[in-house]
């Protein structure tokens, strides 16, 4: 009986806690999945890397809550050290620029049945009195783009306003004169063509003179017909300026093309054919915008021979899925010569080991004592034939107002440069050496306190370094 007790209990165990992982399973669905867009990486400081990213699920919600410990990111494939992760655009200013289209097709309303819209646009471009109670697509747009100026105003966003036909004739520099805006949106009316990229690119042109973050917001209802720029520039011109833009396409529009603009400048794309939509819409592209990141960590991956770094993000959560997002950059001259820097400090310690060995070799003889000697031998003569640059003094050292480098150049040498590089990575100082001379004095004032490197370098050709403090 006791047998058949414990029996039952342990079936309705099991059913509970199939249960209890069921409900712990969170359904997969367009809004708990989030892509990854990295927007910038900054690597002046390497080792020390920072990337600007953002991360919206497919809807084009942003994510707030990121916490450092959920991330991962590899650099070649190799684990790298995250140091810090915050949001650096929440409740700060951001300048923006509104591009809003006021061609003929915005005095369309979807909502209107046809036969009384065409009665309607006859008068309108006749000239004629239109019905006061008519409400046009570009009144649904302005009174979202009144709204999203009113939540600007709170975090004291500039903004620049830029409506077109098929001119860019409407043009409000960058200010903070939310009411100036406003008021300037009340004499622009349906009327031509569309010139959505000379619109953009204007924008782009106006943002691009300030050094404060920066986003592109546009709205049109048609395709591109009488722009002198292409879709091309646009493109080419945010990405070199680092400013995403984000599209509002009411109605029939191209969606493929606006959609790519928006995801190659790291944007994001809406669709509508309801004009009562854009003022949501326009919301949720501000949120969009105070919910970018910033991210810094230490790349461990010491290879120098190519300037080209991919690094990959992963984040690890339990109910939400990321899909991951790789970008490649490239590495500045001085973090390659910093990394042929710790090569060589590297291969410095192996040769001054090897020599240890040998020595110990001839105190101990023999055929084990031979062998160590061949290696620590063969280790010197290949560093040797690499490195026939030779730093033969740096003095004094420590240093304060000049310092004075003596060195050997062989017959061979093309273009000696000598190099003063700050222990972080940082070149700091670079001279061209006359490949006559086998001694330079340089002036080291403006050279703040700290540990440096010297070294010569011919191409890919190397000399040994020596480290200088300046005091």
């Amino acid at each position: 009986m006791m047998k058949y007790i414990v029996s039952i209990l342990i079936v309705i165990n099991s059913i509970l806690v199939i249960g209890q992982e069921k409900n712990v399973q969170t359904k997969i669905t367009a809004e708990n999945i989030f892509e990854l867009s990295i927007i910038q990486v900054y690597p002046d400081s390497f080792p020390q890397v920072s990337v600007v990213f953002q991360a919206k699920n497919k809807l084009g919600k942003p994510l707030w809550l990121l916490k450092k410990s959920e991330l991962k990111i590899n650099e070649n494939n190799v684990p790298c050290e995250v140091l810090r992760l915050k949001n650096i655009t929440e409740n700060k200013p951001i300048n923006i620029g509104l591009v809003l289209d006021h061609s003929g097709s915005m005095l369309n309303n979807p909502e209107v049945k046809p036969k009384r819209m065409d009665e309607i646009s006859e008068l309108y471009f006749s000239g004629l009195t239109i019905p006061n109670d008519f409400v046009s697509s570009l009144d649904y747009a302005k009174e979202g783009v009144l709204e999203f100026l009113n939540s600007s105003a709170k975090s004291s966003d500039s903004i620049l306003f830029v409506g077109f036909s098929e001119t860019v004739d409407k043009v409000f520099p960058l200010t903070n004169d939310i009411g100036g805006i406003g008021s300037f949106m009340n004499g622009i009316h349906p009327s031509g063509n569309t010139a959505f990229y000379d619109a953009i690119f204007l924008a782009l042109d106006s943002l691009s003179l300030h050094s404060s973050n920066a986003a592109i917001i546009a709205m049109t209802d048609g395709l591109d017909n009488s722009s002198i720029h292409t879709y091309n520039d646009v493109i080419y011109k945010a990405k070199i300026n680092h400013i995403p833009i984000y599209i509002i396409g009411l109605g029939d529009v191209d969606k493929y093309s606006l959609k790519r603009m928006s995801r190659l400048t790291d944007g994001f794309f809406y669709q509508t054919n309801d004009p009562n939509k854009l003022e949501e819409i326009y919301n949720s592209i501000k949120e969009q915008l105070q919910s970018i990141y910033q991210v810094d960590y230490t790349s461990n991956c010491t290879d120098f021979d190519s300037d080209v770094r991919t690094i990959k993000f992963t984040f690890v959560n339990d109910t939400l899925t990321f899909s991951n997002s790789t970008e490649r950059y490239n590495l500045p001259q001085e973090a390659l010569i910093y990394l042929k820097n710790q090569e060589e400090i590297r291969l410095d310690i192996i040769v001054e080991e090897n020599q240890d060995k040998e020595n110990l070799a001839w105190a101990l003889g023999g055929i084990g004592g031979v062998m160590l000697l061949g290696i620590a031998g063969f280790i010197v003569y290949r560093r040797k034939r690499k490195n026939n640059i030779k730093l033969e003094s740096v003095f004094p050292n420590p240093f304060e107002t000049v310092l004075t480098i003596k060195y050997t150049l062989p017959l061979s040498i093309q273009k000696p440069e000598l190099s003063i590089i700050y222990i972080g990575g940082q070149k700091i100082d670079s001279i061209l050496l006359d490949k006559n001379t086998d001694e330079i004095t340089i002036d080291s004032s403006h050279i703040k306190r700290g540990v440096y490197i010297v070294r010569i370098v011919d191409g890919n050709n190397i000399s040994n370094s020596m480290k200088v403090v300046k005091r």
